[in-house]
C-alpha cells in the first residue's frame, strides 16, 4: 500500500446480494473484503447482512446514504441505513464524502 499498489481482485456480480454474498464467502476464506452501495442497493442486501454478521465476518462497506424511495426522491437521509441498523453490524457515520476513504486508509495494515 505504501507504494502506491494495492493487490486485490475486483469480482462483477450481478447484484448487491450477490456482491454482500461474495464478501461473505471471501471473509471467510480469510480474505479483506469491501462493497459499496446505496438505497435500494442496501435493502437488497438486507438479507446477507444478518448472515454476514451471524458469522462476525469482517467487510468493509460504504453506504451513500439516499432516500429509500427514489425516483420519487433524490434526498440524501437515513432511510437506508435505518432499515439495516439492527442487522448486527458496526456503523460509522462521517460527515464528508471524502471522510471513508481518509478512514479506511488509516486503518489499513
Amino acid at each position: 500500500m505504501a507504494e502506491g499498489s494495492l493487490d486485490a481482485e475486483f469480482v462483477c456480480v450481478e447484484s448487491e446480494h450477490s456482491a454482500m454474498s461474495a464478501c461473505v464467502g471471501s471473509a471467510a476464506a480469510g480474505a479483506r473484503s469491501f462493497t459499496a452501495t446505496a438505497s435500494q442497493g442496501l435493502a437488497l442486501m438486507h438479507e446477507v447482512l444478518f448472515i454476514a454478521s451471524a458469522m462476525r465476518m469482517p467487510i468493509v462497506m460504504t453506504v451513500a446514504n439516499r432516500a429509500l424511495s427514489s425516483p420519487l426522491s433524490i434526498w440524501n437521509d437515513h432511510s437506508d441505513v435505518m432499515a439495516s441498523r439492527d442487522c448486527g453490524g458496526y456503523s460509522t457515520l462521517l460527515k464528508t464524502a471524502r471522510m471513508p476513504m481518509i478512514m479506511y486508509l488509516s486503518h489499513s495494515g
